[in-house]
């Protein structure tokens, strides 16, 4: 594995979608994985991810800080490398990965 994109979220139905759309339209040419890092989402977020390949952790909402859900990503990556990513920031291109 060389790259592994952890994205945290809570509440993140209004974007995640177009965030794992624009992650997996990715022009890259190396093996990535994505871990999506969820602190207790009550909206459809969960059932929207559900819908792309991709490592689900879930945190207790009250153990959350950026911090920790990034580390709990990490802990779990396969990649070399690890990309940070909040549900809302959206990859720019499908270059963005390179």
């Amino acid at each position: 594995m060389d790259v592994s994109i952890v994205v945290r979220t809570k509440n993140e139905a209004e974007f995640i979608n177009e965030t794992l759309k624009r992650i997996v339209e990715q022009e890259f040419s190396g093996k990535y994985e994505v871990i999506i890092v969820d602190s207790g989402s009550t909206d459809s977020t969960l059932d929207i991810i559900q819908k792309y390949d991709v490592k689900l952790l879930q945190i207790p909402e009250k153990e959350f800080t950026y911090g920790h859900s990034l580390n709990v990503g990490a802990m779990n990556a396969l990649g070399f490398f690890v990309v940070n990513l909040s549900a809302h920031a959206l990859p720019v291109d499908e270059k963005w990965l390179m």
